[in-house]
């Protein structure tokens, strides 16, 4: 309890110098950014080095509480483990829970910082920018990684030295988005976008700020482009009002009412009419697609963007959740006149699955059909950090349907195989096949494990000002997918070990078999020291099954060879009492040599199995140190014994 109040009190005064001193800085900066007071050149890059220190500092204050909070749940652990009958654990979760490190929200002190930096590069600070009426044809290439929970702030800090962040005034460095995706009963658009169909579709509708639309939203119809320096796509998409949105998708408010509509608004002539053709363009897509809602993403979205220019964006998300958007038991949407789910209507945890990593997206924005500037240098600098791990075309929409619905997918994209995101993805269809089993008692337990197993909306780092579902937690990607996990926190900001009890998640090769059995992991709050470390999510190529079956072959090439001296050998004597010395030698000599040959075999057969389930389990160890070795020393041994047996009769064995 000392300990905990005394990381509590150091942590707490830390935190709020730095805050003090941030403050200061803004005033002193926007003061000489309105002409009040003068800066030089040698001012402005003093208060630039200054900012990025008590960034800095910051990060190092992170680091510090979470790795005693780690400490404190090892501890705990350990005296439960060790004390059965006296467990304490969940007692101090609770105590750490309510620490000032985990309730506050520190989010604003990045905010600070990015006007800082903003005001000394000359540019008007911070921007809150919402889509306009019609968003057409604006064509970007992004690059998408996957980050480690606890590298978030690393991140925010490493770009907001170059952008600004996207907030309004005393609000949060993170926006709330929700995104329902609309596909059909075949999944064509799902299929189409893995495929790398020409000009395959994605359409959803997305509002921000609430959890359930209330008022604008956003119809998109994002067209997907492969190409060779990143994931190139196209937006096209027009804003209405929640309530018009399943009108509109019925045919019964036209273009019409959409015009007349932007016209008591005042939006001019030009945007009327190509929010008019972006929205019959839309419309007919739907009508022929005959799409219906399937999956809704919600996550915090941390906004930099430049005010002066907008060729460059960053968009980091966090806490990416995935649900159902219609239940699997009872009506869809449709059936109940609605284009999103009934929020009245509880949503199981088989419903529902958590990404366990935040989704870093860069953007190079540029005219359809052209090419897309080269990044800024600074963007090469935060790749080769080692923070970021690339994945190329990362899609939340695919990621969601390989998730919540197996049965309807027949292709799973190459990522759902990493092990780093293995039980938030097994966890929901465990869930499922136990309800459509009956298993009721099996069902309330697997839904209790999975409440506290999955990621959760709140993630780590300041971005999270509002807690979406307090009762997830978060895990993490390794470093970069190679080391153990570390989840996100409940309400604040620091990461607290939040346990149940001990388990370990089974590897499963998805490949085959993508939800076999449910799981039982750790819903933890901190960096889980014990887990196995994540491999990158690499596609396997045939070439490397045949490099398999080509390495089994030249052992049995050997193996074949062995046995024919062998078998020719003990074919071409005579009976044993009939030999003379020579025959006798040529006997023992094959009886020698057939049992290295099968020997051989067997290890080749044996070798073959266990490398084939060494690359479907994407096993990283793929070579036999010891077997080659006995071998060898198993052959040489029996040419030691032929020597032998050949000086012992006194003469050269025959050719």
């Amino acid at each position: 309890e000392r300990e905990m109040d005394k990381i509590d009190k150091f942590t707490h005064e830390k935190l709020s110098e730095i805050k003090t001193k941030i403050d200061a800085l803004v005033e002193r900066v926007a003061n000489a950014a309105s002409g009040a007071d003068h800066m030089s050149e040698g001012d402005r890059n003093a208060a630039t080095a200054e900012a990025k220190e008590l960034g800095d500092s910051f990060l190092h204050i992170e680091k510090f509480a979470n790795l005693n909070y780690l400490g404190f749940h090892k501890i705990l652990k350990k005296h439960d483990k060790q004390l059965p009958a006296t467990p304490c654990k969940r007692f101090y979760i609770t105590r750490l829970h309510q620490q000032r490190w985990i309730q506050q929200d520190y989010s604003q002190l990045f905010v600070n910082l990015s006007k800082v930096h903003s005001m000394l590069r000359g540019e008007t600070g911070l921007r809150a920018k919402g889509l306009s009426v019609v968003n057409s044809g604006v064509a970007s290439t992004t690059q998408l990684y996957w980050v480690r929970v606890e590298n978030i702030s690393k991140i925010k800090h490493f770009v907001l030295q170059h952008l600004p962040l996207e907030a309004r005034d005393g609000a949060a460095d993170s926006l709330l988005c929700s995104t329902v995706f609309f596909d059909n009963t075949q999944l064509e658009l799902y299929h189409g976008r893995l495929e790398k169909a020409v000009q395959a579709p994605e359409i959803r509708v997305r509002w921000f700020d609430t959890e359930e639309p209330d008022q604008k939203v956003y119809i998109e119809k994002k067209i997907h482009v492969d190409g060779w320096n990143g994931d190139e796509t196209t937006l096209r998409g027009i804003s209405v009002q929640a309530y018009q949105v399943m009108p509109f998708i019925r045919g019964e408010y036209t273009v019409e009412h959409f015009a007349r509509d932007l016209r008591t608004d005042g939006v001019p002539d030009e945007e009327i009419q190509a929010a008019s053709a972006t929205f019959e363009e839309l419309y007919r897509e739907i009508d022929a697609k005959q799409v219906e809602p399937k999956l809704r993403v919600v996550n915090k979205r941390v906004c930099f963007a430049s005010p002066k220019e907008d060729s460059i964006r960053v968009v980091l998300n966090t806490g990416i959740s995935m649900r159902l958007e219609s239940p699997r038991d009872g009506p869809d949407c449709f059936q109940e006149g609605r284009w999103h789910r009934n929020p009245k209507k509880p949503l199981p945890a088989s419903e529902i699955t958590n990404f366990p990593h935040a989704v870093l997206e860069i953007r190079m924005r540029h005219e359809p059909g052209g090419e897309a500037p080269p990044p800024p240098a600074w963007v090469a600098d935060l790749v080769s950090t080692g923070l970021l791990t690339h994945v190329h075309k990362f899609c939340k929409f695919m990621h969601g349907c390989a998730a919540l619905l197996p049965e309807d997918v027949q292709t799973l994209p190459y990522w759902i195989d990493d092990e780093t995101i293995q039980p938030s993805i097994v966890a929901p269809q465990a869930l499922a096949k136990r309800a459509f089993a009956g298993d009721d008692e099996g069902e309330l337990k697997a839904r209790n494990g999975a409440r506290s197993k999955g990621p959760r909306d709140v993630p780590h780092g300041p971005a999270n000002g509002m807690n979406i579902m307090a009762n997830r937690s978060h895990s993490a990607i390794g470093e970069p997918l190679k080391a153990g996990k570390k989840p996100g926190k409940k309400n604040g900001y620091g990461t607290i070990p939040v346990h149940d009890e001990p388990g370990g998640a089974p590897r499963i090769p998805l490949l085959t078999a993508p939800f076999a059995r449910p799981v039982s992991w750790f819903s933890i709050l901190c960096c889980d020291m014990d887990s196995d470390q994540g491999k990158i999510p690499l596609k396997i190529e045939p070439k490397v099954f045949l490099a398999n079956e080509r390495t089994m072959l030249n052992w049995m090439e050997m193996a074949v060879t062995l046995a024919t001296i062998a078998v020719g050998l003990l074919g071409f004597t005579s009976e044993w009492s009939q030999h003379t010395s020579g025959e006798r030698y040529a006997h023992v000599v094959g009886m020698l040599l057939l049992p290295v040959a099968v020997v051989f075999c067997v290890y080749s057969l044996h070798t073959f199995h266990w490398r084939g389930k060494q690359i479907r389990y994407r096993e990283s160890v793929l070579h036999d140190d010891r077997g080659p070795l006995l071998l060898g020393m198993v052959l040489e041994a029996t040419l030691v014994t032929i020597f032998a047996l050949n000086v012992f009769e006194g003469h050269a064995p025959k050719a």
